[in-house]
């Protein structure tokens, strides 16, 4: 909602998914994003397969003051890698880089799992707007350039670049 409506939500209602497409130029190269955002919820398990099948690019955020959250990323990334037998564009995202001092999460923590996930790695603020936009530029350019399709980051003509 930060990113896409600029509006923080302070009282978060998690839905099965909401659907958003948001035009962004990123380094010169218009870009239209298809984002599917999911909470992530357990009971929601059975459509991962299917989210993780329909998208290109993969924004995994969790809390940096919750630790749990950040385990679980863990079955995320297992499905992404069972499923996508080629690189994919993924940023790992610690949200409330406003709470820093609460941190249960060191920032080293989860640079490593990036770099063994072959991920970008970048603290946020979703309340404060901090990197929220930065986030999705990351992800953009980390695409492939991709001669024969006109997606991501890589150049070309305005396209869909789905992520989750």
């Amino acid at each position: 909602m930060r990113y896409v409506k600029n509006a923080f939500v302070d009282i978060y209602d998690p839905t099965i998914e909401d659907a958003f497409r948001h035009h962004v130029v990123i380094d010169n190269h218009p870009c239209m994003l298809d984002i599917l955002d999911t909470a992530g919820q357990e009971d929601m398990r059975m459509l991962r397969r299917q989210w993780v099948s329909d998208r290109d690019g993969f924004v995994l955020v969790y809390s940096m003051v919750d630790r749990r959250s950040f385990e679980e990323l863990n079955s995320f990334l297992g499905l992404i890698k069972s499923m996508k037998t080629n690189y994919v564009p993924m940023v790992i995202v610690a949200n409330k880089a406003d709470m820093r001092d609460q941190r249960t999460v060191s920032s080293t923590e989860a640079e490593n799992l990036a770099r063994a996930n072959n991920a970008q790695y970048i603290e946020a603020s979703a309340r404060a707007g901090l990197n929220v936009s930065e986030t999705f530029e990351l992800l953009v350019l980390s695409w492939p350039v991709d001669k024969n399709r006109q997606g991501g980051g890589g150049g070309g003509k305005k396209s869909a670049c789905t992520i989750l």
